[in-house]
């Protein structure tokens, strides 16, 4: 047998490549892959921070939403049916409703001024309640409003009143109390939970912006809040309006808009041209509540309001009670429903927003809906 033998250089490559590969990582090499591995880390981290900060916020602003999707809801429910009058309840309201010889009547219908000597008379409401009760008025300083009711620029109020039932008289098509108390439409409760009665088939429902709690806590604790109080047609006072419930919380700010459409302006000695008329048809201003009560610019007062525009600004905390550090440096100001200028259209520009208040961790945020009045509306063919 032979055996192959290797010269000594071939001996000395070969110790060499084995000594290569038994070399372990260097210092170097392992700080790189440190460094590596941290700079991986940190992103790691951040982005888990980042993506529980935005589910977190993600998570508030669908709690603003649904607080002014609350709002809205309830607001929408009475101007709809704002002014709204059962016209088959008895004998003297199907006369003034249909009839249409009547001359103040027919200029109620048109917003027909030359022939109206009363702006409280124009609405079916109105005429049926001699003045007496409005389908819808609002305050920034609490003027018209019951006692007790608090108002202000930023947090205002608004009333709203219609019947609620017809009479069980055989003539209405509207259910009678006993019908309705056993239906889910809750057309006959008020919005703290009054029942209407036959007797006294006229809700009112009054709205404004409370302080839940007492203290510093109340500033940053409001409620939409509302009563209601049941009148007949002769405003007789039929109960309710014990105290203000509490329906939404985190409102800021609360304030209207009315949507005003023009008085027709056809002489005391025509009639107005149906074809022609604009008054109910259209909008022209936007007016505040004093505004709309200033007769030498608005002579038709509240009877010309076929609309109202709601402007919130809501505000929450995160929905685990932890309050999020970095909101005032995300939002370090809040909108705010006030306009710059006293603008009467429907863009006039928005005011500049406000300073966070000191210790305000919630997110705010407004929100503006308009909403028509169909019962102030004329629909003319």
């Amino acid at each position: 047998m032979f055996e192959l033998a290797l010269p000594y250089e071939g001996y000395e490559i070969m110790y060499s490549m084995a000594k290569q590969r038994q070399q372990g990582i260097s210092l170097l090499e392992v700080m790189i892959s440190m460094l590596i591995g941290l700079i991986l880390l940190i992103a790691l981290v951040s982005l888990m921070i980042t993506a529980t900060n935005s589910s977190k916020q993600r998570a508030t602003s669908e709690l603003l939403d649904e607080q002014a999707r609350q709002i809205f809801t309830r607001l929408e429910n009475d101007l709809y049916r704002a002014g709204f009058v059962d016209s088959f309840t008895n004998e003297e309201t199907l006369k003034q409703a249909f009839d249409g010889n009547n001359e103040g009547t027919a200029a109620g219908y048109m917003r027909q001024r030359s022939k109206i000597t009363n702006p409280a008379l124009v609405t079916l409401l109105g005429r049926n309640t001699g003045g007496r009760i409005l389908p819808v008025r609002g305050s920034d300083n609490g003027t018209n409003m019951p006692t007790g009711v608090s108002c202000s620029p930023e947090r205002q109020c608004l009333q709203v009143a219609y019947q609620a039932l017809g009479a069980s008289s055989g003539l209405s098509a509207v259910a009678n109390s006993a019908q309705e108390a056993n239906s889910l439409s809750g057309a006959a409760v008020g919005c703290n939970g009054l029942q209407a009665t036959d007797a006294f088939p006229i809700l009112i429902n009054t709205y404004q912006v409370v302080k839940v709690g007492t203290g510093a806590s109340a500033e940053t604790n409001t409620s939409l809040s509302c009563s209601s109080n049941i009148r007949n047609f002769a405003n007789a006072d039929g109960g309710g309006r014990s105290g203000m419930q509490p329906s939404v919380l985190g409102v800021e700010q609360l304030v209207f808009r009315y949507l005003v459409t023009p008085e027709d302006a056809t002489a005391a000695n025509e009639d107005p041209n149906l074809d022609t008329t604009i008054s109910g048809r259209s909008v022209t201003q936007y007016l505040d509540a004093a505004g709309v009560q200033n007769i030498t610019n608005n002579p038709l007062q509240w009877a010309s309001v076929v609309g109202v525009e709601v402007c919130v600004v809501v505000a929450a905390e995160s929905l685990d009670g932890k309050r999020e550090a970095d909101i005032p440096s995300v939002q370090p100001k809040v909108p705010t429903c006030r306009r710059s200028t006293n603008d009467t259209n429907a863009n006039a520009p928005w005011a500049p927003d406000i300073p966070r208040a000191r210790g305000d961790m919630r997110l705010h945020r407004r929100y503006v809906r308009t909403i028509l009045m169909p019962n102030s509306l004329h629909l003319i063919n």
